[in-house]
């Protein structure tokens, strides 16, 4: 200490060029360090460069495949038909464009049901118009859309676009089932009676990821049978019930298919309607398909000629016509999906609530 008072710039120098020192010795070993980890990254990127030129082997038998221009460019090649085939299947699932039925995108719940209720007294009133018996009272159709229409001041809580999807849907079956009656003589055209047109209640189902099952309303059910395939084809399923006769049925189908919409039917039920329902049905109907009672006359090639000459008097008299089979009407219960691709559907980002 004596010593340091005595030489206070000697060793004060002694002291600042050993923390230099220290210092130095730390400084050359963090570049050591950095650049050891260079190095180290360098030549990881060296020997992936060196496994891209030499290739990988698939198969033992085989060469293996290297990042040549020619391996190059026959995976893009294989790219770009990848996503030519993703495209096609994209078709075969949603159908051209022009041809699907897509919800609006974006909407507040108050304006959905505003079109709902819109949408029912009109398809309710083209009803009326045309002729076709619609339920009265507790059964009355609410083309499935009851949990809204009979519930004052409810709406849905999301899925706006898919809701509003499954209205423009329902709207596309009704007309087509009502342009489905053929003649029946004149102006008249074949008796229809819609019991009810059914929707799947997605907003419903969604909400209970727990498998807990919702208390659905008369016109609304879980689809028994559906093509839906997670992450490669989204559906909505309909189930129409109603009561006609088999040509209406048939007309439906074929205008359903002839369309060209990506609909796919899952189930047809058919069975014979109640005396109640088909008084509902209103014309004249008959419930009972049986032959007459009263026989009909055989035609003469079908008798031997003597028996045929053996007849009283010299003419032998017309047969006459008997109605052997009668129109009656069926009650028929139609299962369909509305495909579409998962990338197709309508986005559900920006639905406000109010």
């Amino acid at each position: 200490m004596n010593d340091f008072k005595k030489n206070p710039i000697f060793y004060s120098v002694i002291t600042l060029l050993a923390g230099l020192f220290l210092a130095g010795i730390w400084f050359v070993y963090s570049l050591s360090s950095a650049q050891a980890a260079s190095a180290k990254k360098l030549t990881m990127e060296v020997n992936k460069y060196r496994n891209l030129i030499a290739g990988y082997k698939f198969i033992p038998e085989a060469n293996p495949v290297s990042l040549t221009p020619v391996n190059v460019e026959s995976a893009r090649s294989d790219k770009n038909e990848l996503i030519n085939h993703q495209a096609k299947l994209r078709m075969a699932i949603s159908g051209p464009q022009e041809l699907r039925i897509l919800g609006k995108e974006k909407m507040t719940n108050t304006e959905l049901v505003a079109l709902m209720k819109q949408s029912v007294d009109e398809w309710t009133k083209s009803a009326n118009d045309q002729g076709i018996r619609l339920l009265t009272g507790e059964n009355k159709c609410d083309f499935g859309f009851r949990r809204y229409i009979r519930n004052a001041g409810s709406s849905p809580r999301g899925k706006f676009a898919k809701i509003d999807q499954q209205r423009l849907i329902i709207d596309f079956l009704y007309k087509l089932l009502a342009d489905s009656r053929s003649e029946a003589g004149g102006a008249t055209r074949t008796p229809l009676l819609l019991i009810s047109i059914d929707r799947e209640p997605i907003e419903i189902l969604e909400a209970n990821p727990t498998g807990e099952v919702p208390r659905f309303e008369a016109d609304e059910f879980t689809p028994t049978r559906s093509f839906r395939q997670d992450k490669y084809v989204e559906t909505l399923s309909f189930r129409l019930k109603f009561v006609s006769q088999t040509s209406t049925l048939r007309t439906f189908l074929n205008k359903l298919h002839d369309t060209g919409r990506p609909f796919a039917i899952t189930s047809i039920e058919v069975s014979t309607p109640t005396p109640e329902v088909v008084k509902s049905l209103g014309g004249n109907v008959v419930i009972d398909s049986a032959a007459s009672a009263t026989p009909t006359a055989v035609p003469a090639f079908f008798m031997d000629a003597t028996l045929a000459n053996s007849s009283t008097g010299t003419t032998p008299a017309a047969p006459e016509r008997k109605v052997v089979m009668r129109q009656s009407p069926s009650e028929f219960t139609i299962q369909l999906d509305y495909l579409f691709a998962p990338e197709d559907k309508p986005a559900t980002t920006g639905e406000t609530k109010k």
